[in-house]
């Protein structure tokens, strides 16, 4: 993958600066549709909404240390009884497999902030005469295991708060639309030591990670994740939240082809209002302070000087994604005049840009759409809607 200080440097040397004489830039608009003005006439400044407070579920944590004791286990094909340490117990289901469950820690995914991601097999609960309680299952899952003392002395230090993340997924998931494209907790668990939020297990990994071993993706490959993607936006949006901090390193990838938003600990809940009149809201956040990867920041979070459209400041990062996977390169450092790359950005000239890079293939329709999304106006910056209803996003253009 190209590096943002390569880019910079090819920038400067080939092309100089971006003719910035218009904030508009010249939109290749030929396969596009003429889109009517999107702003309703009422816009109010708020500040954002609490989320509801998480719950947390008792559970025990049988550690594999020296002093604790195994459990017996049944393999249910082979039959063989065996021994299991490191084994998570909670009274919760799992998709209604059985009252009661349990999960067998196997190894560390990966560290995280405030604690670690492991892999666990989940257990079942069985009645038998010969002393084994549990069963093996195919199942597997995801584990953050979080230090509650960690949460206590660091989560004012980091711009990620883990209880915020766990309160807006499990508001996520009670908003009942969770199923497309944004990953939600099976179950929330705690001790006294550590919460344990159970996830799915996305074995595809970080749709970053994918990107880098490829290079760059094709169209075609570029429109089948980010269609995901922005399925899942869809989905926070209609719930009424703002996700903040959406980046490829959040996209994370499921055996079945699937890609889901992760990390939600800067999102924010937007107030939302039932309306009885033909002119809908326009719910702007006053300023939260920059938040996110500043190379996925939109100009006006970056700034922090002005209230926000929270959905705006989304699509914003959704366009630096698709950026990412068309060109293989990020469109800037930071979102900023000060930055070589970001006038060619504001002044919509992405076209130049990438000739600039020598970076060729990017489709015409494709350019339009981002342009659309990397408008520095966010009153003329696409919506989500419009960049759904998109002519690329729709692949029914001429080619």
């Amino acid at each position: 993958m190209i590096l943002c200080k390569d880019i910079r440097s090819t920038t400067e040397s080939t092309c100089g600066t971006a003719n910035t004489t218009s904030s508009e830039g010249s939109r290749t608009t030929a396969a596009v549709p003429i889109i009517p003005d999107r702003h309703p006439c009422i816009t109010t400044v708020e500040m954002p909404m609490q989320f509801p407070k998480p719950t947390l579920e008792s559970a025990q944590w049988m550690r594999c240390t020296k002093t604790s004791e195994s459990i017996l286990v049944r393999d249910p094909i082979t039959l063989e009884i065996f021994e299991a340490s490191n084994v998570l117990y909670t009274t919760d289901d799992w998709n209604s497999l059985s009252p009661e469950s349990g999960y067998w820690i196997r190894n560390t995914i990966k560290k995280a902030l405030f604690g670690r991601v492991v892999r666990a097999v989940v257990l079942r609960r069985c009645c038998s005469d010969d002393g084994c309680e549990w069963e093996l299952t195919d199942v597997e899952c995801a584990i953050k295991v979080l230090s509650k003392s960690k949460i206590v002395h660091n989560r004012k230090k980091f711009g990620e708060d883990p209880m915020k993340e766990i309160a807006a997924m499990q508001y996520m998931k009670r908003c009942g639309r969770a199923q497309s494209h944004v990953l939600t907790p099976v179950e929330v668990l705690a001790d006294s030591k550590y919460i344990f939020v159970v996830l799915p297990l996305c074995k595809g990994g970080e749709l970053f990670d994918r990107l880098d071993m490829k290079g760059r993706f094709c169209e075609d490959e570029s429109r089948h994740w980010f269609s995901q993607i922005c399925r899942g936006i869809s989905t926070l949006h209609h719930s009424g939240v703002c996700h903040r901090d959406l980046s490829l390193e959040n996209i994370l990838i499921h055996d079945d082809g699937s890609c889901h938003i992760i990390d939600m600990g800067m999102s924010l809940r937007v107030p939302q209002h039932r309306e009885h009149t033909k002119c809908p809201r326009r719910v702007l956040i006053s300023p939260q302070g920059r938040c996110g990867k500043v190379n996925y920041m939109s100009p006006e979070v970056y700034r922090n000087d002005e209230s926000f459209d929270p959905q705006a400041i989304d699509v914003w990062s959704a366009g630096t994604i698709l950026f990412m996977m068309l060109t293989g390169a990020p469109p800037f450092q930071r979102p900023c005049s000060s930055d070589p790359c970001f006038p060619w950005i504001a002044s919509g000239q992405l076209s130049e840009l990438l000739n600039a890079w020598g970076i060729n293939g990017v489709s015409m329709e494709a350019l339009d759409l981002l342009e659309g999304m990397l408008c520095v106006d966010s009153e003329k910056r696409y919506t989500l809607q419009q960049v759904i209803n998109h002519p690329w996003m729709r692949n029914d253009f001429a080619h």
